[in-house]
């Protein structure tokens, strides 16, 4: 099971860099067929705000995953002990998970009434409901996630981080990491300027 869940991760990332991909081109290409030739694809906007959309729904699964989503861990810093964590993200990811259920039932009946009224995007006259299915596509997606992630809460030894609280401790020893390496650096450049004054001085004294 381990392995399947590793090998859809692994294909959602993929199928998002190679979509990023795809909507840079096109965004490109509309800039120089506007700028160069004077002219547009009419079908390349279109395009990409739909692949944006789907790239947006789609993200969050990933951005659960590797706990990147925006929050607020004042209540972590109140409550320092790791059962009070592992309750607390437990009752944000049920309430995550109702929000997403009834997303999916939203979503579900979104699409059922796009594709009962037929109805098509302006320019390449594409069926909305393949983009309207971002929705509860990504929203059951994330329901399972939400589900392995409670499960998960509980089996688990290790502490139970906040939302971008992993990310955030990342960053903040890597912004650390790069100040020493910098201070260390301009002590080094110093030094050097130092020792070749010194050295200046020296050379002109035995002239």
């Amino acid at each position: 099971m381990k392995r399947w869940i590793a090998y859809y991760d692994s294909f959602e990332e993929k199928l998002l860099i190679i979509s990023l991909a795809v909507n840079v081109i096109l965004i490109l290409s509309q800039i120089i067929m506007r700028a160069a030739f004077n002219a547009s694809l009419v079908w390349s906007e279109e395009v990409a705000r739909y692949i944006f959309i789907w790239q947006i729904w789609l993200g969050t699964s990933v951005s659960y995953r590797r706990k990147s989503h925006i929050s607020v861990d004042i209540i972590y810093d109140i409550f320092k002990s790791r059962l009070s964590h592992k309750i607390i993200r437990t009752v944000i990811d049920v309430v995550w998970l109702a929000f997403n259920l009834y997303l999916f039932y939203a979503g579900a009946k979104l699409v059922d009434s796009m594709i009962t009224r037929h109805v098509l995007s302006a320019g390449l006259r594409l069926p909305l409901v393949y983009v309207y299915a971002a929705l509860p596509v990504s929203a059951a997606i994330l329901s399972l996630r939400l589900i392995g992630g409670i499960i998960g809460h509980w089996r688990s030894d290790e502490p139970d981080a906040p939302f971008g609280g992993a990310r955030l401790q990342e960053w903040s020893h890597s912004a650390e990491e790069v100040i020493v390496d910098t201070v260390h650096m301009e002590d080094a450049v110093r030094a050097n300027e130092t020792a070749g004054r010194e050295g200046e001085v020296k050379t002109y004294g035995c002239h």
